[in-house]
């Protein structure tokens, strides 16, 4: 059976740094929605949560991976290995649903590059051939990478809708989760900050987007001045990260990208829930020199260059 007449297959994407126990709470939810592939690029900086993250991957059958990278080139490395159709990308903290009506996602793909939510801003599912086309997410970018994409999509590719896909929203943040806000918040704002100097540089109107950041920031001072305790974190956050990124900016350089892990690739790091569809142990141990290499070239600006990501489909 030819590739266009078989059904089409889906791969969701989550990257994650230091947070198994978001994962553990969502990962079996992810493993039994009806994708044919889930795949988790993990960051962490902390080995007891990398150790976590890859028993879990093993106890559910997703396939996990190891990447020293940021939020945007660990999606980038999960749709290079993805064996799927269409990409899905979410993040380890999101709120979602446990169900996914695969009948009528497969309708709705038919014309379509992306779908998207009528109430979002951001597109977070592709065809993937299309994402590699567009050269994936701007590696350089923390702030603005999906509204960066989200307009090159829109652009380049037709769009649908995903309402009914999904389900009612049957989990999300529990108290534990939220007792650990003021750190994220504090450390997401200072991290957006900080590349907002970067971002300037990408995007197509560096004045309006200015302007709407520091509005953002004014925003937040002001429900901290009306004793909204929550806007502690991301108004020291914002303020700091754009202070340091203001200061270091004239001397910052791309740097180089750390090594990536993939399951099956070497002795010392043995494959872990390697999927037993037409992926194979093969197509992930002949994709690793692919991706630890083309994945390090950069072009000015920190990202990688498009024409070598389009390598990756074997």
């Amino acid at each position: 059976m030819t590739k266009e007449q078989r059904a089409p297959t889906y791969c969701l994407i989550v990257p994650t740094k230091d947070r198994s126990y978001h994962i553990s709470r969502r990962l079996p939810i992810w493993t039994r929605q009806g994708f044919d592939e889930v795949i988790v690029v993990d960051s962490s900086a902390d080995r007891a949560h990398r150790e976590r993250n890859e028993e879990l991957c093993r106890e559910t059958g997703a396939l996990y991976i190891y990447a020293e990278a940021n939020r945007s080139r660990a999606r980038n490395i999960g749709a290079r290995i993805a064996n799927g159709d269409w990409i899905f990308f979410s993040d380890d903290d999101e709120s979602g649903s446990d169900r996914f009506n695969r009948a009528l996602m497969d309708r709705r793909i038919q014309e379509a590059d992306w779908l998207k939510a009528g109430t979002s801003q951001v597109i977070t599912i592709f065809r993937r051939s299309f994402f590699l086309d567009l050269g994936g997410f701007k590696e350089n970018l923390v702030l603005g990478e999906d509204e960066d994409l989200t307009e090159r999509a829109v652009s380049a590719g037709r769009g649908g809708p995903i309402e009914g896909v999904f389900g009612d929203i049957a989990y999300g943040p529990d108290r534990y989760e939220v007792s650990l806000d003021f750190k994220r918040r504090l450390s997401n704002y200072m991290e957006y900050s900080f590349t907002l100097w970067d971002y300037l540089r990408e995007t197509g109107d560096p004045p309006g987007t200015a302007l709407s950041w520091g509005l953002s920031l004014l925003h937040i001072g002001a429900g901290l001045f009306a004793g909204r305790l929550e806007s502690v974190p991301y108004f020291l956050g914002g303020v700091a990260g754009l202070l340091y990124g203001f200061l270091t900016f004239p001397f910052r350089t791309s740097r180089r990208k750390g090594p990536v892990k993939i399951p099956g690739s070497d002795p010392g790091f043995p494959a872990v829930g390697l999927p037993s569809n037409s992926i194979g142990t093969c197509r992930i141990e002949h994709a690793v020199e692919s991706v630890t290499e083309e994945l390090t070239p950069e072009r000015e600006g920190g990202d990688s260059d498009p024409s070598s990501f389009q390598t990756m489909r074997m």
